[in-house]
C-alpha cells in the first residue's frame, strides 16, 4: 500500500516520525524499534556546542503522561555530524534534524554546519530561550519567529520546519510569523511547561522547578492547536502530542485537513473534473485508504449538490471490522454486481496504493473500473523508469487515468506570481525545477 507523503518536496515513504528528544538520535532505539519502518527520524535537538542539560532529578511521571527538564543535553554538532548521522544513513528512512540554540548565530552556525550532511530536513526548536531578549523563548513572539525563521532559510540547504511551543496566548500568530519567515513546514507542538511538587519531600519534583509536559494528557491541547494552525496557514502541518495509537495520528490527520469550506471546494474540482472525464454514468466513487475515504465523500456531496445525481461512495479503511453492518474492510455502501467505479485518489507516485485496491474492489463485486481520478499528476516517471505512474497504471489495468491538474499547469500558474506580496517560483526556483525534471521527468 502506498502510504507516501510529500512534506515541502520531500518523500517519505510513510506519515509517520518520532519527536524530537523522544527517540535519541535512533541508535539508542534500534534494538528495540525496526527504523526502516519509519517515515523519518527526528533526531534529539543538537546545538553548536555540547550542552551538559540541567541538574537531576530531570523526570516526574504525572496523571497521564510525564514532565521533563532534560535541558537539551547533547554532544555537539561535530560529534553528530561524525557519529548520529552515518549511524542513520544505514536506515532507509529520511533524516530530520532537530537545530537548538541561545541565540541567532548559535542556530546559524548549526545550520551552515548542516548544509552539506546527507540529512532531509531540518527542524529548529524555538521554545529555546533567547538570551538576545530577556530569556523570553524565541517562539513566544511572532516578530522574533519571523526573523529567526528569514535567517535560517537564507543559509539553509534542506526543508525548514519550525517547531512551533503551546505556551502561547495565540499560536496562530506565531505560525504566521513562521510561514511569512519562510518556513517550509510546522512542527507542533512541544511541551507544555508545568510543575510538581513532592509534598512529603515539600520540594520541587525537578531541579528546575518547571518542566515540559508530554503523554496522552497533551493531546487535546494538540489537536486543537492543529486545528488552528492548519486554519492559518498554507504551509504543511507535521501534528504531534500525546499520539498512542493509529486512531490518534488519523485525528491530528482529520484535525489539519482544511477548513469545511475547503473541503468542499475541493469536493467540487474532483466533482467537475470527473463530470468532465466520466459524465455522471457510474454509480460509485471508491477511494483507497486513508485520503480516499474523505475525498469520495465530498465528491459525492459536490455530485448531488451540482448535477442532481445521487452517486454512492465506498472506500477502504484497510482495518477488518468483524461485527455490525459494515462488516470487513470496506466502509460506505457496498460494491454491487454490476457497478460501475470511478477510483478517487490525491495523487499516484508509483502506482502501489492501485496494485492493493483494484483486487480488492475486483473482489468485492463484479464491477466494472470506469477509471482514476486525482487531484495532481506529477509528471515524474514511475517504476518503470520512463512513463509516469498514471500510465503506468492504465497500461496495467486498462482503465482510464485523469488528473484535475499537471504538475506543468500548476508551474506555469505560479511563474513569477506573487501570492501574499512573495513570488512563489521565480527564476532560480524555476530553473532548479527545470533541472529536476529534466532527470526525473517522464517522457
Amino acid at each position: 500500500m502506498d502510504m507516501s507523503v510529500n512534506i515541502a518536496g520531500v518523500e517519505w515513504k510513510n506519515p509517520v516520525t518520532v519527536a524530537s528528544g523522544t527517540f535519541g538520535s535512533g541508535a539508542e532505539f534500534a534494538d528495540y524499534v525496526d527504523i526502516n519502518k519509519l517515515g523519518a527520524v527526528t533526531t534529539k535537538g543538537v546545538a553548536n556546542v555540547p550542552w551538559v542539560g540541567n541538574p537531576t532529578p530531570r523526570v516526574a511521571e504525572v496523571y497521564g503522561g510525564m514532565m521533563n527538564a532534560i535541558g537539551l543535553q547533547n554532544p555537539g554538532i561535530d560529534l553528530f555530524c561524525e557519529r548520529d548521522i552515518p549511524f542513520l544513513k544505514q536506515y532507509d528512512t529520511k533524516i530530520i534534524v532537530n537545530v537548538c540554540g541561545h541565540a541567532p548565530e548559535e542556530y546559524l552556525a548549526v545550520v551552515e554546519r548542516l548544509a552539506d550532511q546527507p540529512i532531509d530536513m531540518m527542524e529548529i526548536n524555538i521554545s529555546c530561550p533567547n538570551v538576545n531578549a530577556g530569556f523570553l523563548a524565541f517562539g513566544q513572539d511572532a516578530h522574533h519567529v519571523e526573523e529567526l525563521t528569514a535567517q535560517i532559510k537564507k543559509i539553509a540547504k534542506q526543508p525548514v520546519i519550525m517547531k512551533l511551543t503551546p505556551n502561547v496566548t495565540d499560536i496562530t500568530e506565531i505560525a504566521k510569523g513562521a510561514e511569512a519567515g519562510g518556513a517550509d513546514a510546522v512542527s507542533l507542538i512541544n511541551t507544555l511547561t508545568g510543575m510538581k511538587i513532592d509534598i512529603n519531600r515539600k520540594t520541587f519534583a525537578l531541579a528546575n522547578k518547571t518542566g515540559g509536559v508530554s503523554g496522552p494528557i497533551v493531546k487535546p491541547i494538540a489537536v486543537r492547536m492543529v486545528y488552528q494552525v492548519a486554519q492559518a496557514v498554507n504551509i504543511p502541518i507535521i501534528g504531534m502530542g500525546g499520539i498512542s495509537c493509529a486512531e490518534d495520528a488519523i485525528e491530528f490527520i482529520l484535525a489539519g485537513a482544511r477548513t469545511g469550506s475547503q473541503l468542499k471546494k475541493l469536493g467540487e474540482y474532483y466533482a467537475h473534473a470527473i463530470h468532465d472525464k466520466y459524465g455522471d454514468d457510474f454509480d460509485v466513487l471508491f477511494g483507497p485508504a486513508y485520503k480516499g475515504i474523505p475525498l469520495s465523500v465530498v465528491t459525492a456531496i459536490a455530485f448531488s449538490e451540482l448535477y442532481g445525481k445521487e452517486i454512492r461512495y465506498c472506500s477502504d479503511r484497510k482495518e477488518e471490522k468483524d461485527h455490525g453492518a459494515d462488516k470487513g474492510s470496506f466502509l460506505g455502501s457496498k460494491l454491487k454486481d454490476g457497478d460501475r467505479v470511478v477510483m478517487i485518489e490525491d495523487v499516484t507516485t508509483s502506482g502501489k496504493s492501485m496494485e492493493e485496491t483494484v483486487p480488492k474492489v475486483k473482489g468485492a463485486a463484479d464491477v466494472e473500473i470506469v477509471g482514476l481520478m486525482v487531484s495532481l499528476d506529477r509528471m515524474e516517471v514511475g517504476k518503470g523508469g520512463v512513463k509516469c505512474a498514471l500510465d503506468e497504471v492504465h497500461d496495467l489495468y486498462g482503465f482510464e487515468t485523469n488528473a484535475i491538474v499537471t504538475m506543468k499547469e500548476v508551474i506555469e500558474h505560479l511563474y513569477n506570481k506573487e501570492y501574499k506580496g512573495k513570488v512563489i517560483i521565480d527564476d532560480t526556483l524555476k530553473a532548479a525545477i527545470d533541472a529536476y525534471y529534466e532527470q526525473y521527468g517522464a517522457k
